[in-house]
């Protein structure tokens, strides 16, 4: 049977559930995260949106040869965008008391 008041009762989580997300989104937007190669002579920022928003570099990284600082940039950025993504993922979770559950979100 058909309980109209349970429906609208679920409208009204589903709509303040999208409000809460929205409001996470927007600090999440505004964090910064950091990650280095294991020598920390390439230290990457990225922000909410996982984008770069800077890069340094130590004078040792100048010495590599170019596949050596590949393996070093590859490294910073990784693990710069595994702090956002884990970060993202316990604030979503909590915003939502858990209903994501383990779910990897893109862009979120």
């Amino acid at each position: 049977m058909f309980n109209k008041s349970n429906m609208l009762g679920m409208l009204k989580q589903a709509q303040q559930a999208k409000k809460q997300l929205k409001k996470v989104q927007k600090e999440i937007n505004r964090m910064v995260f950091k990650g280095s190669s294991e020598d920390e002579s390439v230290v990457v920022t990225v922000n909410g949106k996982l984008e770069i928003t800077n890069v340094e570099l130590s004078d040792y990284f100048s010495s590599c040869d170019s596949r050596q600082q590949t393996l070093l940039i590859k490294t910073a950025v990784n693990n710069a965008i595994a702090s956002a993504q884990k970060t993202t993922q316990e604030k979503m979770n909590s915003a939502t008391g858990g209903m994501l559950g383990d779910m990897n979100i893109p862009g979120l």
